[in-house]
């Protein structure tokens, strides 16, 4: 029998994951923003355009905790200059701490309730949290002050996507690409909400739309491989996985998938090898430890099997596939001794 293992999709974000907006889409609405609020509410305070613009450079190259603290030094001159609010809210959130991004976000709100940023910004942030009806409240806001605002599109269609509602999800998606054609983001979505839905050859070509804006899009390309799984096209998807691997060698979810198309072909030994890999970069992923248990039970190993699906079940007691996997292989022991 085949063994429940995880495929991982991830476009975003994941697990199934969504990108949920990207930085990068951002960065771009939001580097020239400072010039627009100076005409709006007058002229900045010098050292708040100077801190603002030092802020927006490091957000540039990457540097979003220097570029924080750009951004804390602007507010320390004008605790409610917004542009400092929202671009510290966008730093955070390419960190990872929605958290604190919502926080910042909350502040630029209670300046000014239809700040379409901050609201797609707060929405952004809690879908990463996981909160998708709270994040579509704040998503439904910024589409109302601005319905073409494609990046809260997006979002509101990633949060449809982390409720399961795939097909509204694809819904957003293609609005979004209706107003920017060449929005990557939009097309990594989509694709991931038709692997969702299992129409992966559909899948592959919203995939193959971003990868001919972005060749070197990792995302699009772990999309792709997955959806190559799925249609049990393990060759190819090994492909695939590996140009995402030259990437990022480190993209622990496609070294557990290239892990299991290697275990799909019968290629234990080889698959155990990118499995551990994974694990190193992430000891934790219990997705790896479940797939790597059942390599191990491809291989005969049983005992070994046992506890890697204990040790995936020991971060997720109601990881279903684990579950599956350590009751097939108990049975199969009783039935060996």
């Amino acid at each position: 029998m085949r063994f429940s293992a995880t495929i991982v999709f991830v476009a975003a974000l994941i697990s199934v994951n969504v990108i949920l907006g990207s930085v990068t889409t951002y960065k771009t609405s939001q580097i020239n923003l400072p010039d627009a609020y100076a005409l709006q509410r007058g002229v900045m305070p010098p050292g708040v355009t100077i801190f603002i613009d030092k802020g927006n450079a490091l957000f540039n190259q990457g540097n979003y905790a220097q570029a924080i603290q750009s951004y804390d030094k602007a507010l320390a001159i004008n605790a409610n200059d917004e542009v400092a609010l929202d671009n510290k809210g966008i730093a955070l959130y390419g960190l990872g701490n929605y958290t604190q991004a919502i926080h910042s976000y909350a502040k630029t709100l209670a300046l000014d309730p239809n700040d379409k940023v901050a609201l797609d910004g707060k929405g952004a942030s809690l879908n990463r949290l996981g909160d998708y009806l709270q994040a579509m409240l704040y998503l439904d806001r910024a589409l109302a002050v601005d319905p073409n605002y494609k990046v809260a599109l997006d979002n509101e269609g990633a949060a449809r996507y982390g409720l399961g509602n795939y097909t509204q999800a694809i819904q957003y998606f293609n609005k979004a690409l209706s107003i920017d054609p060449n929005y990557k983001e939009a097309f990594d979505n989509k694709g991931a909400a038709l692997s969702g839905l299992r129409n992966y050859t559909d899948a592959i070509q919203s995939y193959d739309k971003a990868l001919a804006i972005d060749a070197n899009d990792k995302v699009a390309l772990i999309g792709k491989a997955n959806s190559l799984l799925g249609l049990r096209n393990f060759t190819r998807a090994i492909q695939y996985y590996d140009k995402t691997l030259a990437v990022d060698p480190n993209f622990k979810e496609a070294l557990d998938g290239k892990g299991e198309s290697l275990s799909d072909l019968g290629s234990y030994s080889q698959s155990i090898h990118y499995y551990d890999k994974a694990l190193a970069v992430d000891p934790n992923y219990k997705i790896a430890l479940n797939d790597k248990g059942a390599a191990l039970y491809g291989s005969g190993n049983y005992t070994q099997a046992l506890h890697y699906f204990n040790k995936a079940l020991s971060i997720d007691p109601k990881y279903k596939e684990a579950l599956n996997n350590k009751q097939t292989v108990v049975s199969k022991m009783r039935g060996v001794s």
